[in-house]
């Protein structure tokens, strides 16, 4: 007769001991990896933004603005500039849905479509999003949607540099960003490659705007928009996070933050730290669009002209990966750059012509 012997309870044990074992010293490698993948996807979507903007240089002879406002008020958007890129990307279908205008003139699908370019594959912002404060604050202004209107959102914000002035800048008339502070794009206002005197590849062109759960806003006035803090989210129950609809880029004002709405932007400056959290929001004084003077001091060391003062806020650049954050510059190529960078570096790589002889940190 043959005898079928079993595990015994003490090899059991073991065994199990040895599965999680390995389990513990393999996760990390497979989180590392997984890591990389999506760091990797996120600067290669940022590749197809660079060739977009490519496109639209070999059309116009110049990149496009930052994006355009009505009556020279950067509260009243036309369009933002991920929409007027729309049509200079080559992956097919993007523009059946969205036609060149005014974002609340669209057709009632186009703020709800997700556009996976405009997203970082590390992202665990909510996309598309529910926010009924913005629709009723948007229907009041003749915006054709319903309450339960979605948006699309992006991770993917374009460089101001280190101001973070929304006052009419594009004006000659003596209260312009000083060159030394501006970055490749701003509202109703674009440079050309040849403007750009720092160098194509030392210039911050786009970077990255995370909008996730871990991420919170402080308003103009220095307090934090905690979600953790009884009212904190506006009337609907939403709170208040960096997230931003790619189509709109108006920032708050004082007419609608006292209603509990404040928002980020699809630009972002150097002026406060990468990653800095919570994240700035963005905010505009419409009695003072002819004060261009940034809110806060620059780093030490900065060349020409500086301004402080002002009474403008913009969101700073934030990143879900892990130490820093992917940067498109201005030739197409993208690097990585730590949270830990210097501050003078920082902002000198985010203006287009600073007159500053720096190289990107590798």
């Amino acid at each position: 007769m043959s005898c079928r012997r079993g595990f015994t309870r003490t090899e059991l044990v073991v065994v199990a001991f040895i599965v999680v074992l390995l389990a513990a010293l393999l996760t990390p490698a497979l989180n590392n990896r997984a890591g990389t993948s999506r760091l990797q996807r996120c600067a290669q979507n940022l590749q197809q933004v660079g060739m977009g903007l490519a496109i639209y240089d070999d059309a116009y002879r110049t990149f496009p603005p930052g994006g355009t406002a009505r009556d020279d008020n950067p509260a009243r958007t036309f369009e933002s500039v991920h929409g007027i890129l729309i049509p200079f990307f080559v992956e097919g279908g993007l523009k059946s849905f969205y036609r060149a205008g005014d974002w609340r003139e669209q057709m009632e699908q186009a703020p709800r479509i997700v556009i996976p370019l405009y997203n970082c594959p590390s992202s665990e912002g909510e996309n598309p999003v529910l926010d009924k404060l913005r629709n009723e604050l948007s229907a009041a202004g003749g915006a054709p949607y319903p309450a339960s209107q979605l948006y699309g959102t992006t991770n993917y914000v374009f460089c101001r540099g280190v101001t973070d002035a929304w006052c009419r800048c594009w004006l000659e008339d003596g209260n312009r960003v000083p060159r030394s502070e501006r970055g490749m794009f701003d509202m109703n206002w674009s440079v050309r490659p040849q403007d750009v005197t720092d160098g194509l590849s030392k210039t911050i062109a786009v970077g990255e705007g995370a909008d996730g759960s871990g991420w919170d806003l402080v308003d103009r006035t220095g307090a934090v928009v905690d979600r953790h803090r009884p009212g904190s989210a506006d009337k609907y129950g939403m709170p208040r996070r960096p997230y931003q609809a790619w189509l709109a880029m108006e920032p708050a004002t004082l007419a609608v933050s006292e209603q509990g709405l404040r928002v980020a932007s699809v630009l972002a400056c150097t002026l406060e730290p990468l990653n800095k959290n919570p994240v700035t929001d963005s905010w505009a004084d419409v009695n003072a669009l002819d004060d261009c003077r940034k809110s806060l001091p620059s780093a030490a060391g900065t060349h020409g002209p500086t301004t402080e003062g002002g009474p403008h806020t913009t969101p700073n650049f934030r990143s879900d990966h892990a130490g820093g954050g992917n940067f498109l510059f201005a030739d197409g190529s993208v690097h990585f750059i730590h949270e830990d960078i210097d501050m003078l570096l920082y902002q000198q790589l985010s203006t287009y012509a600073g007159g500053e002889d720096v190289e990107v940190p590798e």
